[in-house]
């Protein structure tokens, strides 16, 4: 026999007089679905001075930094660190600003998996103008892209590719290491955009069973296990998890619920 879920939480309201409060609710249901996105916890780089105040995780940080004027043309570099559409739409942004930008990601320009690579040129030009500065602004050596040398082309801007950041220091320093260099250099600001993990605490005790790995945090490397036909949790019947990510579904929930078998 299938057990019922009941879920719990508070619905925010405006009352008559304007003001909001808050107001339980409770549901029992047979089925439930889990469709509440994958960006509620940024991923981490994990290293030493990353919760230093500098190091920010959103790209709205940045908007906001220029707007007080705490971020200008010159400032010392910004720092942003990966290798995907968010941190693309970080140089864009930064550039559009005219900030000098040092742009830190761990794979090569060349690497398939990179988003650049799959994306089609004609439907993304904005993105693929960011790939080849990745390519043209290469610190210390020429890059191939597509087999062919990229020539520098963007001063404000410097890229260290298949490099990680070791350490970061309360004074603005950051140093890299890679294959091509081990130095110490000088930021304003460090955003780190590599993408998000989901947040299922509302699922208490449950959401430790509903990964392929059972008993270990929902994640990218940790996927929640479905059936790829019907959506529904491998491991509880009647929970069913809709939302793409790779090899599987990862999910988040920013509306705290409570969630009992």
């Amino acid at each position: 026999k299938r057990l019922s879920f009941e879920v719990t939480g508070y619905e925010v309201k405006t009352n008559d007089g304007g003001r909001k409060e808050m107001k339980q609710f409770k549901y029992v249901a047979k089925n439930v679905v889990l469709a509440t996105g994958q960006t509620d916890e940024p991923n981490k780089l994990g290293v030493p001075g990353e919760a230093l105040p500098f190091v920010l995780h959103k790209l709205k940080d940045l908007d906001d930094l220029v707007k007080t004027g705490h971020l200008t043309q010159n400032s010392d570099p910004v720092m942003v660190v990966g290798a995907g559409l968010s941190a693309a739409d970080a140089i864009i942004n930064a550039q559009g600003h005219g900030l000098p930008i040092a742009h830190v990601f761990r794979k090569s320009v060349s690497d398939p998996g990179l988003i650049f690579n799959k994306l089609p040129v004609a439907l993304y030009p904005e993105y693929h103008t960011v790939h080849r500065m990745m390519a043209s602004g290469s610190h210390h050596h020429t890059v191939l892209l597509k087999g062919q040398p990229v020539e520098r082309e963007h001063p404000g801007y410097k890229a260290w590719g298949e490099t990680e950041i070791v350490e970061i220091t309360k004074d603005r320093k950051v140093r890299l290491k890679g294959p091509h260099t081990n130095e110490m250099i000088q930021v304003s600001y460090i955003l780190v955009l590599i993408g998000a993990s989901p947040d299922l605490t509302f699922l208490a005790e449950a959401g430790h069973q509903l990964g392929r790995i059972p008993g270990a945090v929902i994640g990218r490397n940790n996927p929640i296990d479905i059936d790829v036909y019907s959506h529904q949790s491998s491991n509880i019947p009647g929970l069913f998890a809709m939302g793409a990510s790779h090899r599987g579904i990862t999910l988040s929930g920013s509306v705290r619920e409570e969630l009992w078998l």
